[in-house]
């Protein structure tokens, strides 16, 4: 069975997405099919912003944590959805982009070194 049951203009998935799919467990693909099974079904679940994050800088390429250990990579250019790959989660942390920390503020109330 084909992960995409309805293929959709403005919506693709890069191959190397099959490759890993096949590599899953049969509960896994259920959920990862459910969500790349067409356009709508990943927009709809993609609208959970707390699973969403940006991982790339320069580049509107984002990881939509679909299960615990499983993200989607996917980019976004205009109404084009392309997914990339799907990656675990270490992975993820490994190479996602650092949030900066805040300076700490001094007993003045000043930003920077204490």
């Amino acid at each position: 069975m084909s992960i995409i049951e309805k293929p959709a203009q403005g919506f693709h998935i890069e191959k190397r997405v099959f490759i890993a799919f096949d590599a899953l467990s049969p509960e896994e693909k259920r959920t990862i099919r459910d969500v790349l099974s067409d356009r709508d079904h990943f927009v709809a679940s993609t609208s959970d912003l707390s699973k969403v994050r940006k991982v790339s800088k320069s580049e509107p390429v984002y990881a939509f944590r679909v299960l615990s250990e499983v993200n989607i990579i996917y980019k976004v250019s205009g109404e084009e959805i392309e997914v990339l790959d799907l990656m675990a989660e270490a992975p993820m942390r490994r190479y996602a982009p650092k949030k900066k920390s805040k300076a700490p503020k001094n007993s003045n109330g000043v930003k920077g070194s204490i």
